[in-house]
């Protein structure tokens, strides 16, 4: 993602179809995270995309594709949609309201963390 690839100079050679990535020497700071991602499809509507393994979310048991009811005050299966997400300030407190992979809805809330954003399920 961006994160890694600030760390770059990125030089493409479109006449070979090469990319080429040269180490700025920039570090890297611990990033504070909810540990997962959000999708959207129109089969699944908003959903859990990924989940940063070992995250806080993922300990709670957050998965891949769990159907997202609730983002906070987002309400999705009413009068919000994946637009109203994007456009939302995010906290460093979250309530979802997911359903699981049989059916069962579940809740949880969850704190940002210093997460290593390299795992992704």
């Amino acid at each position: 993602g961006n994160d890694l690839l600030s760390k770059f100079k990125v030089t493409i050679d479109w006449g070979n179809s090469k990319l080429y990535l040269k180490d700025t020497g920039k570090k890297s700071f611990p990033k504070r995270s909810f540990g997962f991602k959000l999708g959207y499809s129109s089969e699944q509507g908003v959903y859990i995309q990924s989940v940063i393994l070992n995250s806080i979310a993922y300990k709670k048991g957050i998965r891949p594709n769990m159907q997202v009811l609730r983002f906070d005050t987002l309400d999705f299966e009413k009068d919000n949609d994946f637009c109203d997400y994007v456009n939302t300030e995010r906290g460093d407190k979250v309530f979802l309201q997911l359903i699981d992979s049989m059916g069962q809805k579940l809740e949880y809330h969850i704190k940002k963390s210093i997460v290593n954003n390299e795992n992704n399920l």
